[in-house]
């Protein structure tokens, strides 16, 4: 087993941090401070802040430091955009690569997303969401298109939380997933597709509906004081 590097693990918990929304949109990362906090000198830290700024998670600004990337309403669109066009592409190849075991996976997974939210176990909905798609995805038969998906889903994942808990969308989630993995199972690639581009359309509207009512809340706030 290879062993983790300081500025790794730093790093590992920097981006679960800013991808789940601990670490907001904005925030100032102190070197001094998270020197600290993870007992290191600050130059894994600066190192781990390297890599995140590679990820465009953090940006470095002149006179204040490292801060967590604020995206715009229209940074959000454009990236769910090319993400719904690239996952449509790739259930569409995936259906000629299938397997029945893979279908009976991605069952388990829809039948599991179904048990936890009877139980109102709602937060473990995002991590079998995830299985879900990357198990169709993996299977399109294009590394670079599979790349480039999960890199795009780990930008955008901390405009997921808030969406993923709700039981509305868990439901209609189940029934979209369940559309796309008979489409599968049929092997009907174009079908899957169409469901896959409307599952995917849904959600960007719910996640621009809420982007924005995060946005003119904090204006609001910023109005008030």
């Amino acid at each position: 087993m290879r062993h983790i590097t300081k500025k790794e693990m730093i790093y590992n918990v920097l981006e679960e941090e800013i991808l789940s929304g601990i670490l907001h949109s904005g925030e100032k990362l102190n070197i001094s401070r998270l020197a600290k906090r993870f007992e290191v000198s600050e130059i894994p830290i600066r190192e781990a802040l390297s890599m995140l700024e590679s990820r465009d998670l953090i940006e470095f600004k002149p006179h204040i430091g490292a801060t967590v990337i604020s995206l715009s309403i229209r940074d959000v669109q454009e990236l769910f955009e090319i993400r719904i066009e690239l996952e449509g592409l790739a259930t569409r190849l995936a259906a000629d690569e299938m397997s029945l075991e893979d279908i009976r996976e991605l069952e388990e997974l829809i039948n599991l997303s179904a048990e936890n939210n009877e139980e109102e176990h709602h937060h473990r909905f995002e991590e079998i969401n995830y299985d879900f798609h990357m198990k169709i995805y993996e299977k399109c038969n294009n590394t670079r298109l599979f790349n480039m998906i999960k890199d795009l889903w780990m930008t955008t994942k901390r405009y997921h939380p808030k969406i993923n808990h709700s039981i509305p969308h868990i439901n209609d989630s189940i029934k979209e997933h369940t559309n796309i993995k008979e489409a599968l199972e049929r092997g009907d690639g174009v079908l899957a597709k169409k469901y896959m581009l409307q599952h995917k359309a849904r959600i960007l509207k719910e996640v621009i509906r809420i982007t924005e009512s995060k946005y003119y809340s904090s204006l609001g706030d910023a109005q008030k004081s």
